[in-house]
């Protein structure tokens, strides 16, 4: 099998390097690092054909949820058509952020501080020849988490998206892309106070409280809906 081509994503020089050397030094020549998503695709032209990338990903200060700029990093990796593997690599184990990870269908998922040499090599190996990796710190998590029924997957079904008129499933997709009211208002000619109003009937229907639960849904459950409503869209 033909050597991937792999990209690391992290802020710290120190662990990029570090990586680098590490991968380089066994039989990966095709290796790029970068600081963050933007840098890594301001360096890009076209769709990237990178065939793995380690990301880090940061969370919020509660330590318990992906932060908003993890968040959106996630949103431009799939909206800029990367189609290669992703491995995240977790500062911290987080019962709620694996969860929301398996959900989203990530391929990969490792903690920094237990990667070993052979558990990155393993991770490639395994993500490259089309399974899933995670680490066994992660396994062990994610088997607490089924043991105590704590894992819900997402009940994302057709029958329950069409309960949303055409408009909302619209707006639905479209908040699922990141924008905010008045990007969607501008995409969809309209006010955004239609939008406001569009939101508020999708919560009702979904049964969510607010705008943070009607966010958080949609970013967990996003690649269920656009598999759902993608023609419609």
């Amino acid at each position: 099998m033909k050597s991937p081509s792999i990209t690391i994503i992290d802020p710290s020089f120190l662990f990029r390097r570090g990586l680098e050397t590490v991968l380089k030094g066994v039989e990966y020549e095709n290796v790029e690092s970068y600081q963050d998503i933007d840098e890594y695709f301001k360096n890009k032209t076209g769709q990237p054909t990178d065939d793995i990338m380690f990301m880090n990903l940061s969370v919020d200060s509660s330590g318990h949820s992906i932060s908003m700029s993890g968040r959106e990093s996630l949103f431009k990796i799939r909206e800029n058509s990367f189609s290669g593997r992703l491995i995240i690599m977790l500062d911290q184990l987080d019962d709620q952020i694996i969860t929301e990870l398996i959900q989203r269908r990530i391929d990969g998922i490792m903690v920094k501080r237990f990667a070993q040499e052979e558990d990155i090599i393993t991770a490639i190996k395994r993500v490259n020849g089309g399974s899933n990796y995670y680490s066994p710190e992660i396994t062990e998590v994610l088997a607490n988490i089924i043991s105590h029924g704590n894992y819900k997957t997402p009940h994302i079904t057709n029958e329950f998206l069409s309960q949303l008129t055409n408009r909302e499933k619209e707006v639905l997709l479209l908040i699922g892309e990141g924008l905010k009211n008045e990007e969607i208002a501008k995409r969809l000619y309209v006010d955004p106070r239609t939008i406001s109003t569009h939101k508020q009937n999708i919560k009702n229907k979904l049964e969510l409280d607010d705008s943070n639960d009607l966010i958080r849904y949609i970013m967990i459950n996003i690649g269920s809906i656009r598999s759902i409503l993608g023609s419609f869209h």
